[in-house]
């Protein structure tokens, strides 16, 4: 979540963070690739999403945050919005996350750039290998006797 009075920055600047950018979520060796989804009260930043939630602590939910320190770093990558806006392909949002980290000098050593599980859309199954077809007698063969 973006605080309101970064949000309204964003259309007075070429340098401000609106409602679409890319982000990334920097949790212990994890990096989670994100966007900004919405902004929110005035002096309120980084409420990350439940399905970031609960990848850092599976018991996580709307009412239980996953770590309750401040352990966890957002950084947003300004007027990175696509436009038009599209519906989210999440193997999208990991390459241009790594894009605009390779841009700053990488992910650092140690680090992991999380992959999201397309749960709308997942890979089809490999498909079967046909059967071979039953080899036919070589010509000039005798035929079986009935």
């Amino acid at each position: 979540m973006l605080p309101l009075s970064l949000h309204g920055y964003a259309s007075k600047t070429k340098f401000g963070a609106a409602i679409g950018d890319y982000a990334i979520v920097i949790y212990e060796d994890k990096v989670y690739p994100a966007i900004i989804g919405d902004a929110g009260p005035r002096e309120k930043m980084g409420e990350a999403s439940l399905r970031i939630a609960k990848e850092i602590n599976d018991k996580a939910n709307p009412y239980r945050r996953p770590v309750s320190d401040l352990k966890v770093t957002y950084l947003i990558f300004p007027q990175s919005a696509d436009k038009p806006f599209r519906q989210p392909v999440l193997a999208d949002w990991r390459e241009r996350c790594a894009e605009f980290l390779n841009k700053i000098g990488g992910i650092g050593e140690g680090y992991t750039l999380h992959e999201w599980a397309d749960r709308f859309h997942p890979k089809p199954p490999p498909e079967a290998t046909p059967a071979p077809a039953p080899e036919a007698p070589a010509s000039g063969a005798t035929p079986p006797a009935n």
